[in-house]
C-alpha cells in the first residue's frame, strides 16, 4: 500500500503526510513485519520520502533513521504535546536540528492533544526538551517561532511563514493585553526588545491573544470571531458527529471480538 502511495504521489505531483515512529509498539511492530526495518527505512524503501514528504512525530529513531530523513530532505512535524499526552516519549528534536532536517510544529488531532493551540505548542514544545536535557539553554523563543512559522510553510511548500514582498499574506494580528498575559517591554534598543516580544509571543501567550487571522490576504477572524461560519451551530453538529463516532468505534471493537 505505501509504495501505491508514493505512485500516486508521484502521478499526481502532490506532497504526503505520514506518521512515523510515534510509538515503540511501532516501531517493534515494523521490525517483526518488515525484516527488521524501522518505519523511516520501510518508507524510504517504499518511495515516500523526499522534500515533498512531512513526516509526523519521529519519536523513536535510530541514528541511521535521523541520516535518512536528513538525506532524503523529509520534514518532520513536532507534536510535543501529543507524544506527551499519549505517553509516546519526546522527539529527538535537537539531533534532528543539528542533522539539519527541517523541524516545524503540529496538535497531531484534538483528541489526542486537547487543544489546536499552536502558542501553547509552542511553550511546551521548549518545556519538555529543556526538562529531558536539563538545559534551559535548549528550546529558544526564536527557533520555536520559526517551527512554528517559516519552518511549518517550508515543510507545506507554501510561500508564507515571514512577512516579505512577494510572500502570501498569512498574518495573525494579537492583543497582547488579553487575560492576564504577562507581555512587558522594557525601554531598550530594538534588537533587545524584539527578543523579549519573542519570548512573551513562546512563554508568555496563548491563542486567545488572536484578534485578527489573515489567510493569503483575505480575513477570515475579525475581532475573535470566525467570518462566514456559525460557530455555535459547528459546535452542535460536532457534538452529534462525536457521539455518532464513539458509538460506531464500540460497535466496530464489538464486531471484531466476535470474530
Amino acid at each position: 500500500m505505501l509504495r501505491d502511495v508514493a505512485r500516486a504521489k508521484a502521478e499526481l505531483g502532490c506532497g504526503v503526510h505520514i506518521h512515523l515512529c510515534e510509538s515503540l509498539s511501532e516501531v517493534a511492530n515494523s521490525a517483526s513485519r518488515f525484516g527488521g526495518r524501522t518505519p523511516v527505512q520501510v518508507a524510504r524503501d517504499a518511495g515516500l520520502l523526499g522534500p515533498d514528504c512531512v513526516a509526523a512525530h519521529c519519536v523513536h529513531l535510530s541514528a541511521d533513521d535521523i541520516q535518512l530523513l536528513a538525506e532524503t530532505g523529509t520534514h518532520v512535524s513536532y507534536n510535543p504535546g501529543s507524544n506527551a499526552k499519549l505517553g509516546n516519549g519526546v522527539a529527538r528534536l535537537q539531533d534532528l536540528l543539528k542533522a539539519g532536517v527541517n523541524v516545524g510544529l503540529g496538535v497531531d488531532a484534538c483528541e489526542c492533544h486537547n487543544s489546536t493551540d499552536m502558542f501553547e505548542t509552542m511553550k511546551f514544545g521548549a518545556y519538555v526538551q529543556r526538562a529531558v536535557h536539563q538545559d534551559a539553554a535548549l528550546g529558544q523563543a526564536r527557533d520555536l517561532l520559526r517551527m512554528a512559522t517559516r519552518n511549518g510553510a517550508r515543510a507545506l511548500g507554501i510561500d508564507a511563514g515571514s512577512v516579505e514582498v512577494g510572500k502570501k499574506a498569512d498574518v495573525v494580528v494579537l492583543d497582547l493585553k488579553r487575560d492576564m498575559m504577562f507581555t512587558p517591554l522594557l525601554k531598550r534598543p530594538v534588537e533587545e526588545r524584539k527578543k523579549m516580544l519573542e519570548s512573551h509571543l513562546v512563554f508568555g501567550c496563548n491563542g486567545t491573544a488572536v484578534d485578527t487571522v489573515i489567510v493569503d490576504g483575505r480575513i477570515v477572524v475579525r475581532n475573535r470571531k470566525v467570518l462566514g461560519v456559525d460557530e455555535e451551530k459547528v459546535r452542535e453538529d460536532m457534538d452529534v458527529l462525536f457521539e455518532e463516532l464513539v458509538l460506531e468505534m464500540e460497535r466496530q471493537r464489538m464486531d471484531r471480538e466476535k470474530v
